[in-house]
C-alpha cells in the first residue's frame, strides 16, 4: 500500500484535495493501532496522521489542551501528569494517537462515571474530502451553535474527514483504591456491582472478570474522602472486600482498558454496550467461551473460539449494539447493522463530508 505522511496540516490538505480530484481512495489512520477494528478500507493508499504530533495549548488551570491528532497518548498522559491530571475517558493504548483514540471513540472503565471520548471532546480541526479545512466547537463545553460535530467526529473512524488538532478537557488525578471480592459467581457479584453503581459511593470502576471469580470496585478522588467511602462500602455492601496493592488494582484496570490481555490471543472477542440489568440474559442466550463485565455490566467483553451466534440480533433484543474487536475468520458485520432510515441519514452524513467517498471507504458499511 502507498503510503502519505504529512507533516503539516496544509500538507493534509494539499493530499485529500489531490486525491479529491483524481477520485483517488484514502485509508485515514494514525498509528494504524485500531486497524484491526471495522473492515480494511477499499483504498490502495493510506494516509498516515502521525506526523501531525505535538500539544498546541495546554491550561492547566482550566484544565484544557489541545493537541495535533498525532500526537500520542503517552505523551498526552504525561503533559496532563505533571499537573496532576488526567484524561476522564480513560482510553488505553500508548502508541496510539490522540485523533485515532476520538475517531475510534475509545474509552475505559471510568467512562460508566465519567463519560464518553465524545463527552470531552471540545472542539476539532479537520479537513472534509474535498480537501477544505474547518473548524467545529471551542476550548469551553457550552459552545454549540447549530450541529454538535465534535458528537459526530467521536466513532467516526475517519470516514467523514481527517481531524488534524483536537481539543479536549482534562480531570484532576486524585487518589484511587481498588478493591476485591473474591470467589463470588456471576449471578452473586453482577447484582453487587448494579447496586454499587447506584450507591451514593461514586466508583469509577466496577467489574467482573469471571475466569477469576473476582469482582473489582475502583473508588477515586481525595485521599479522606476514598477511605471514609471505602469504609462505607464494606459496611453497607459486602465486609470481605479486600484492599489491593495499588500496583495490583491500576494493573487489573490497564488489562481492562485494553482488554485483549484477559483473552486468548487467537479468539474472536466482541464488545457489547448493554443496560447493565440485561446482562446476564446476554451471558445466557450468547453463551461465550469467556467473558468480563465492566461498568457494572454495561459493558460486555465475550470471547468465542469460532463465529459468535447471531450476536447482533441477540443484543438488539437485549436494548444493546455489539462491535467486533477481532475474529478467528472474516465477519460481515462488525458493527451494529443500521435500518434503512439510519442508512440513508449516514450515507446522506457521509456525501455533505466526502462527496466523493474517497476517506476510509466501506471501514464501517458497505459503500459508506
Amino acid at each position: 500500500m502507498r503510503v502519505l505522511k504529512p507533516d503539516t496540516e496544509a500538507e493534509v490538505q494539499d493530499a485529500i484535495a489531490t486525491a479529491f480530484a483524481a477520485r483517488t481512495e484514502l485509508a485515514l489512520e494514525g498509528n494504524g493501532t485500531k486497524s484491526h477494528l471495522g473492515h480494511a478500507p477499499a483504498a490502495a493508499t493510506a494516509l498516515k496522521l502521525s506526523g501531525l504530533a505535538g500539544i498546541t495549548m495546554y491550561e492547566p488551570e482550566e484544565m484544557v489542551f489541545t493537541a495535533r491528532a498525532g500526537t500520542t497518548l503517552a505523551e498526552v498522559e504525561a503533559a496532563l501528569a505533571k499537573h496532576n491530571q488526567q484524561l476522564a475517558f480513560e482510553p488505553s493504548g500508548d502508541n496510539a494517537t490522540i485523533g485515532g483514540i476520538i475517531a475510534a471513540g475509545i474509552a475505559g472503565p471510568r467512562r460508566f462515571a465519567a463519560g464518553a471520548a465524545r463527552d470531552h471532546l471540545l472542539g476539532f480541526t479537520a479537513v472534509n474530502g474535498k480537501g477544505e479545512r474547518f473548524k467545529a466547537g471551542g476550548r469551553v463545553v457550552k459552545n454549540v451553535t447549530g450541529y454538535d460535530l465534535p458528537k459526530l467526529a467521536a466513532g467516526s473512524f475517519g470516514t467523514l474527514f481527517a481531524m488534524t488538532e483536537v481539543t479536549l478537557r482534562a480531570l484532576p488525578k486524585g487518589t484511587s483504591t481498588v478493591l476485591a471480592v473474591e470467589g463470588w459467581t456471576a449471578s452473586q457479584a453482577l447484582p453487587l456491582l448494579r447496586a454499587i453503581a447506584g450507591s451514593p459511593l461514586d466508583p469509577t470502576g466496577l467489574a467482573y472478570v469471571v475466569d477469576a471469580s473476582l469482582a473489582l470496585i475502583r473508588l477515586e478522588g481525595q485521599a479522606e474522602g476514598v477511605a471514609a467511602r471505602a469504609a462505607e462500602l464494606r459496611r453497607t455492601f459486602v465486609r470481605t472486600a479486600r484492599t489491593l496493592d495499588a500496583e495490583e488494582g491500576a494493573s487489573w484496570f490497564r488489562k481492562l482498558a485494553k482488554a485483549e490481555p484477559l483473552f486468548a490471543p487467537a479468539t474472536g472477542l466482541w464488545r457489547v454496550s448493554i443496560p447493565p440489568s440485561r446482562a446476564e440474559e446476554a451471558i445466557a442466550a450468547l453463551k461465550p467461551d469467556n467473558w468480563v463485565a465492566d461498568w457494572a455490566g454495561g459493558l460486555l467483553m465475550l470471547e468465542f473460539a469460532s463465529t459468535a451466534p447471531r450476536i447482533h440480533e441477540t443484543v438488539r433484543a437485549l436494548g444493546g449494539h455489539a462491535t467486533l474487536i477481532r475474529a478467528p475468520e472474516p465477519v460481515t458485520e462488525p458493527f451494529p447493522p443500521l435500518d434503512a432510515a439510519t442508512l440513508a441519514l449516514t450515507a446522506r452524513v457521509k456525501y455533505a463530508f466526502d462527496p466523493a467517498r474517497i476517506l476510509s471507504p466501506g471501514r464501517m458499511y458497505k459503500d459508506l
